[in-house]
Protein backbone atom coordinates (compact mmCIF):
# COMPACT_ATOMS: atom_id res chain seq x y z
CA UNK A 1 0.00 0.00 0.00
CA UNK A 2 1.05 3.58 -0.50
CA UNK A 3 1.42 6.15 2.26
CA UNK A 4 1.22 9.89 1.68
CA UNK A 5 4.43 11.80 2.24
CA UNK A 6 4.36 14.06 5.26
CA UNK A 7 5.92 17.50 5.13
CA UNK A 8 6.42 19.28 8.45
CA UNK A 9 6.91 23.01 8.11
CA UNK A 10 8.28 24.87 11.12
CA UNK A 11 8.25 28.66 11.22
CA UNK A 12 10.70 29.52 13.98
CA UNK A 13 9.88 33.02 15.11
CA UNK A 14 8.19 35.04 17.82
CA UNK A 15 6.63 37.21 15.12
CA UNK A 16 3.05 36.00 14.66
CA UNK A 17 2.60 38.11 11.51
CA UNK A 18 5.54 36.39 9.83
CA UNK A 19 4.14 32.98 10.77
CA UNK A 20 0.64 33.88 9.58
CA UNK A 21 1.95 35.26 6.27
CA UNK A 22 4.03 32.17 5.52
CA UNK A 23 1.19 29.86 6.55
CA UNK A 24 -1.25 31.65 4.23
CA UNK A 25 1.31 31.60 1.40
CA UNK A 26 1.64 27.83 1.76
CA UNK A 27 -2.12 27.24 1.99
CA UNK A 28 -2.90 29.52 -0.96
CA UNK A 29 -0.09 28.28 -3.22
CA UNK A 30 -1.38 24.68 -3.08
CA UNK A 31 2.19 23.45 -3.70
CA UNK A 32 1.79 20.71 -1.12
CA UNK A 33 -1.82 19.71 -1.84
CA UNK A 34 -0.82 16.16 -2.81
CA UNK A 35 1.04 15.73 0.50
CA UNK A 36 0.00 15.61 4.12
CA UNK A 37 1.52 18.72 5.62
CA UNK A 38 1.46 20.77 8.77
CA UNK A 39 2.59 24.36 9.37
CA UNK A 40 3.62 25.03 12.95
CA UNK A 41 5.02 28.06 14.77
CA UNK A 42 7.69 27.48 17.38
CA UNK A 43 10.17 29.64 19.27
CA UNK A 44 13.14 27.28 19.09
CA UNK A 45 14.69 24.78 16.72
CA UNK A 46 12.85 21.44 17.10
CA UNK A 47 15.18 18.56 17.99
CA UNK A 48 12.85 16.31 15.99
CA UNK A 49 14.48 17.42 12.73
CA UNK A 50 17.73 15.67 13.63
CA UNK A 51 16.12 12.20 13.90
CA UNK A 52 16.21 9.70 11.05
CA UNK A 53 13.19 10.20 8.77
CA UNK A 54 11.50 7.55 6.68
CA UNK A 55 8.19 9.20 5.94
CA UNK A 56 8.72 12.90 6.53
CA UNK A 57 10.37 15.92 4.99
CA UNK A 58 11.04 19.00 7.14
CA UNK A 59 11.08 22.62 6.06
CA UNK A 60 12.34 25.23 8.50
CA UNK A 61 11.74 28.92 7.93
CA UNK A 62 13.51 30.99 10.55
CA UNK A 63 14.35 34.56 11.46
CA UNK A 64 17.39 33.38 13.45
CA UNK A 65 20.44 32.82 11.27
CA UNK A 66 22.09 30.70 13.98
CA UNK A 67 19.47 28.05 13.16
CA UNK A 68 20.67 28.08 9.55
CA UNK A 69 24.21 27.49 10.80
CA UNK A 70 23.19 24.68 13.17
CA UNK A 71 21.21 22.85 10.53
CA UNK A 72 23.92 23.25 7.89
CA UNK A 73 26.57 22.01 10.35
CA UNK A 74 24.74 18.80 11.28
CA UNK A 75 23.11 18.31 7.87
CA UNK A 76 20.00 16.42 8.95
CA UNK A 77 18.56 14.42 6.10
CA UNK A 78 15.43 15.54 4.30
CA UNK A 79 15.52 19.00 5.88
CA UNK A 80 15.32 22.27 3.97
CA UNK A 81 16.07 25.49 5.85
CA UNK A 82 15.06 28.88 4.50
CA UNK A 83 15.63 32.35 5.94
CA UNK A 84 12.58 34.47 6.65
CA UNK A 85 13.67 37.32 4.35
CA UNK A 86 12.89 35.64 1.00
CA UNK A 87 10.26 37.20 -1.22
CA UNK A 88 7.12 35.29 -2.23
CA UNK A 89 8.46 34.13 -5.59
CA UNK A 90 11.61 32.71 -4.00
CA UNK A 91 9.57 30.71 -1.45
CA UNK A 92 7.31 29.32 -4.19
CA UNK A 93 10.39 28.40 -6.26
CA UNK A 94 11.98 26.58 -3.29
CA UNK A 95 8.74 24.73 -2.50
CA UNK A 96 8.32 23.68 -6.14
CA UNK A 97 11.93 22.48 -6.30
CA UNK A 98 11.36 20.48 -3.13
CA UNK A 99 8.21 18.77 -4.39
CA UNK A 100 9.81 17.96 -7.75
CA UNK A 101 12.67 15.99 -6.18
CA UNK A 102 12.67 12.28 -6.97
CA UNK A 103 12.87 10.99 -3.43
CA UNK A 104 9.59 12.67 -2.55
CA UNK A 105 7.86 10.94 -5.45
CA UNK A 106 9.21 7.50 -4.64
CA UNK A 107 6.21 6.14 -2.78
CA UNK A 108 6.90 3.54 -0.15
CA UNK A 109 5.28 0.19 -0.65
CA UNK A 110 4.56 -1.67 2.52
CA UNK A 111 3.80 -5.32 2.97
CA UNK A 112 0.33 -5.80 4.33
CA UNK A 113 0.11 -6.31 8.07
CA UNK A 114 -1.70 -9.39 9.32
CA UNK A 115 -4.87 -8.91 11.35
CA UNK A 116 -3.00 -9.67 14.60
CA UNK A 117 -0.24 -7.19 13.69
CA UNK A 118 -2.83 -4.53 12.87
CA UNK A 119 -4.51 -5.16 16.22
CA UNK A 120 -1.17 -4.84 18.03
CA UNK A 121 -0.38 -1.61 16.17
CA UNK A 122 -3.75 -0.24 17.30
CA UNK A 123 -3.04 -1.24 20.89
CA UNK A 124 0.42 0.35 20.69
CA UNK A 125 -1.19 3.59 19.50
CA UNK A 126 -3.41 3.56 22.59
CA UNK A 127 -0.39 3.19 24.85
CA UNK A 128 -1.03 -0.37 25.98
CA UNK A 129 1.95 -2.09 27.62
CA UNK A 130 3.17 -5.56 26.66
CA UNK A 131 1.80 -6.95 29.95
CA UNK A 132 -1.63 -5.47 29.31
CA UNK A 133 -1.67 -6.71 25.70
CA UNK A 134 -0.59 -10.21 26.80
CA UNK A 135 -3.51 -10.38 29.25
CA UNK A 136 -6.04 -8.88 26.82
CA UNK A 137 -5.17 -11.18 23.91
CA UNK A 138 -4.11 -14.19 25.98
CA UNK A 139 -0.72 -14.41 24.27
CA UNK A 140 2.85 -14.42 25.59
CA UNK A 141 5.23 -11.48 25.60
CA UNK A 142 7.46 -13.43 23.23
CA UNK A 143 4.59 -13.57 20.72
CA UNK A 144 4.12 -9.82 21.09
CA UNK A 145 7.84 -9.33 20.52
CA UNK A 146 7.68 -11.50 17.41
CA UNK A 147 4.73 -9.54 16.00
CA UNK A 148 6.50 -6.27 16.83
CA UNK A 149 9.60 -7.43 14.92
CA UNK A 150 7.42 -8.32 11.91
CA UNK A 151 5.70 -4.93 12.04
CA UNK A 152 9.07 -3.16 12.16
CA UNK A 153 10.22 -5.07 9.07
CA UNK A 154 7.02 -4.56 7.11
CA UNK A 155 6.84 -0.83 7.84
CA UNK A 156 10.59 -0.33 7.39
CA UNK A 157 11.03 1.11 10.89
CA UNK A 158 14.26 0.91 12.90
CA UNK A 159 13.19 0.51 16.51
CA UNK A 160 10.34 0.42 19.03
CA UNK A 161 10.39 4.18 19.47
CA UNK A 162 9.78 4.75 15.75
CA UNK A 163 7.06 2.11 15.84
CA UNK A 164 5.22 3.82 18.69
CA UNK A 165 5.59 7.25 17.04
CA UNK A 166 4.25 5.75 13.82
CA UNK A 167 1.35 4.13 15.68
CA UNK A 168 0.44 7.47 17.26
CA UNK A 169 0.63 9.22 13.88
CA UNK A 170 -1.62 6.53 12.39
CA UNK A 171 -4.12 7.03 15.18
CA UNK A 172 -4.16 10.78 14.48
CA UNK A 173 -4.85 10.16 10.79
CA UNK A 174 -1.47 11.16 9.37
CA UNK A 175 -0.94 7.78 7.69
CA UNK A 176 -3.67 6.09 5.71
CA UNK A 177 -2.28 2.69 4.78
CA UNK A 178 -2.93 0.78 8.01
Amino acid sequence: MISKKIIRIYVITDNYFLYYGIRELIYNSKVFESYTYNVEQTAKLPALIFYHKYHTQDIIITDNFLHCYAVSKYRPEKTLILPCNYDLDKYIECFNDLTNQDYLHNALYFKKLSSKETLLLTLFSEGATDDKIAIMLNITKKTISSHRRNILQKLNLKNRHELYMYALATKEGLYEHV
